[in-house]
């Protein structure tokens, strides 16, 4: 049987790299315990070994369980209450999502998702690009997947499930408009047709966003499609957990080797860094190309990610970014990844010899004090080549689609003009829409105040208009910008056309002092207002969100709303 085929939760099982995944859904990790609360389902796990607050722990990366639609096409999450050992023997209050068909899950974080996605690229019906991916016959004599997800919240607070970086109506997308009270269950109907791509989903509340994913409540979601599909079978590492690994980022606080969940809003700098909710974890692999997707879940880090092994910098390939692959890869020495992002990237293990480790570095961008610069977040241990990765490779073309794809939208003339600064202070927030082009556009922005009952404005779906094309202008002094339902191409950066690794498609959007980014976006899905007479929204408040994602920075106003008809 080929690799590619092997049924991936029997592949897990058998796999000996996975030996901590019963630590994942609600075990006790490397021979301990587990318990449950029978009053609220809450969970204890251990991911962690006996260090201290200033040592380094050794323990093995965990892999998050791997969750697919069951027979009726359905995905059950429920949020819960639990505590997380990330030291031995010491709790930390924390939440986390599990898959109730599957029982996988933990009381930290929760389970991958994966879908399958119906879609062709737009550039074979002649179209310009929309939403990625033109719609096309998927099963059940339908057009796109319809995955049926129930999401329970057994916590005791308000939370929501947004499906980051999924091309969704605002009555799915799980923002602010979607809470989900405690003892309450949402149920949502994702129509899945855009492009292959790592995504993410988490709790979006406003002014308990950051507290909640800083506790866990977040996870990866990958959406696989035919050029995917493809890829796999020509040699991609594709393999879950094996040469395909999910890291999901974050740097948190400890006193006393417990989690501190207090003041983490505003820009928020840990000096303990997780990996899948361990502890600066190892991981080992094979002297061969190895995959990963790569999600900063971090509240408000910046990370400029490096390899390095014996004081020496390797090189690794970039293959996709939040949208999608990119055209071909291109080869880096350092990754650069705001709060929000998500990248792939293939690391060629092969130029090491067995028993080598090699460090993901980054350096410290916020100064912070008592942390190394550069600090590692884990290490990899090289050991000898099998079968599983000797055929791995990195396909010439990854999506031979694309580079026509982003002239033709850079060469549209933009049907409207947003303009948005993101300002901090007071008035953290100020935008401007416009039909016509507006000279010193950002100089001329209004202040808004968030309010999720007023769209700060109207932009107009390819639903309603076929190839309708937003210019977006961004300014902010080091923020990233997060635009919900869609992905946008950079059109420049500081006047700059981006460089190679940035012309993917993107839903965060750097933004520095003097660096002003524009891109171009069009959406395919709608978002209504409250007593909006344009769909089906009517009576309801099922906008967008658009904001900084640091995420005490969006708790704090530095966000608005947008209805698209």
């Amino acid at each position: 049987m080929d690799k590619k085929e092997i049924d991936r939760r029997e592949f897990l099982k058998a796999s000996k790299y996975l030996v901590l995944v019963p630590c994942y859904p609600l075990l006790k990790g490397c021979g301990g315990s587990s318990s449950s609360s029978s009053g609220d389902d809450s969970t204890t796990t251990d991911t962690g070994d006996s260090a201290t607050d200033t040592e380094e722990s050794t323990t093995t990366l965990v892999i998050p369980p791997l969750v697919e639609p069951n027979v009726d096409n359905q995905i059950s999450l429920q949020a819960n209450n639990g505590t997380t050992n990330f030291y031995d023997g010491v709790s930390s209050i924390t939440k986390g999502f599990v898959d109730v068909n599957n029982d996988a899950g933990t009381s930290y974080l929760g389970p991958t998702i994966r879908v399958r996605s119906y879609n062709t690229n737009s550039s074979s019906t002649g179209t310009a690009m929309v939403d990625q991916g033109t719609q096309t016959n998927g099963i059940d004599g339908t057009d796109f997947n319809r995955v049926n997800f129930s999401v329970f919240n057994n916590t005791s607070e308000v939370i929501s499930s947004h499906w980051h970086g999924l091309h969704v109506d605002g009555f799915s997308d799980g923002g602010p408009f979607n809470s989900i009270a405690a003892g309450a269950t949402w149920e949502p109907a994702l129509e899945i047709y855009q492009q292959a791509g790592t995504n993410w989903y988490h709790t979006h509340i406003h002014g308990t966003t950051a507290e909640d994913v800083y506790k866990g409540l977040a996870g990866m979601f990958i959406i696989d499609d035919a050029n995917s599909i493809a890829l796999d079978a020509a040699g991609l590492p594709s393999t879950y957990g094996v040469d395909d690994i999910p890291l999901i980022i974050q740097d948190k606080v400890f006193n006393s080797n417990i989690l501190d969940s207090t003041n983490v809003g505003g820009r928020f700098k840990g000096d303990v860094f997780l990996v899948n909710g361990v502890v600066t974890p190892n991981l080992e692999v094979e002297a061969g190309l190895v995959r990963f997707r790569i999600l900063n879940a971090s509240n408000a880090r910046f990370y400029d990610f490096s390899i390095t092994s014996g004081g020496e910098t390797g090189n690794f390939d970039q293959i996709a970014t939040e949208g999608g692959f990119l055209s071909s890869a291109v080869n880096l020495s350092s990754l650069r990844m705001t709060p929000g992002e998500r990248n792939e990237i293939v690391i060629d293990f092969s130029s090491y010899s067995e028993g080598d480790v090699v460090s993901l570095v980054s350096p410290d961008n916020e100064d912070t004090t008592g942390l190394d610069d550069p600090f590692t977040l884990m290490t990899f241990t090289v050991v000898a080549q099998t079968s599983q990765t000797a055929n791995n490779l990195i396909p010439a073309t990854l999506n031979a689609d694309i580079a026509a794809d982003r002239a033709a939208l850079v060469a549209k003339t933009p049907d409207a003009y947003v303009y948005i600064h993101l300002k901090g202070g007071a008035a953290p927030f100020a935008s401007l829409r416009s039909t016509t082009e507006v000279v010193n556009g950002l100089d001329n922005v209004v202040d808004v105040t968030f309010d999720p009952t007023t769209a700060n404005f109207v932009s107009t779906s390819t639903q309603t208009t076929p190839g309708y094309t937003e210019l977006w202008h961004i300014r902010g002094a080091t923020h990233p910008f997060h635009l919900h339902g869609c992905h946008g191409m950079i059109n420049a950066i500081a006047g700059v056309m981006p460089s190679d690794d940035k012309q993917g498609w993107k839903d965060v959007f750097e933004v520095t002092g003097g660096n002003d980014v524009t891109f171009l976006v069009q959406f395919n899905e709608r978002a209504y207002a409250a007593g909006s007479a344009a769909g089906p929204g009517a009576g309801s408040d099922f906008m967008y969100m658009m904001h900084c994602h640091i995420l005490g920075h969006e708790d704090d106003g530095m966000m608005g709303v947008f209805e698209v008809i």
